[in-house]
């Protein structure tokens, strides 16, 4: 695990030591504004379940909106381009900021799990 994700991790574990869950909002403020990919995401929601933490969603009505909106952007752009969008394009196509297309691909795949 790069070190960026090791820092990321043990933020989130001490502060979940006590509730032994992590909630999105607690994993989206970790991440920050640090690049992170699809596959850098599912390390640390690994390494998160291996150490005994469950990772608590209850998503809002919001945010599931959010997540649709994402996605039928991601999706329109990939058709149009041939190829994965980044979380810059999704956000500047879908009039969102970067953290909020961030937070909903996390979101689903938290769901997708």
């Amino acid at each position: 695990m790069r070190p960026a994700l090791q820092t990321i991790l043990d933020q989130l574990l001490r502060e979940s030591e006590d509730t032994r869950a992590v909630t999105l909002d607690a994993i989206g403020d970790a991440f920050g504004t640090e690049l992170a990919t699809p596959d850098d995401i599912e390390l640390v929601l690994g390494a998160l379940e291996a150490q005994g933490r469950s990772v608590a969603a209850a998503p809002t009505i919001d945010a599931q909106l959010r997540l649709r909106q994402v996605l039928v952007v991601a999706r329109d752009l990939a058709s149009r381009t041939g190829r994965k969008p980044t979380p810059s394009e999704i956000a500047s196509e879908a009039g969102l900021d970067e953290s909020s297309v961030r937070a909903a691909l996390l979101l689903g795949r938290v769901m997708g799990r």
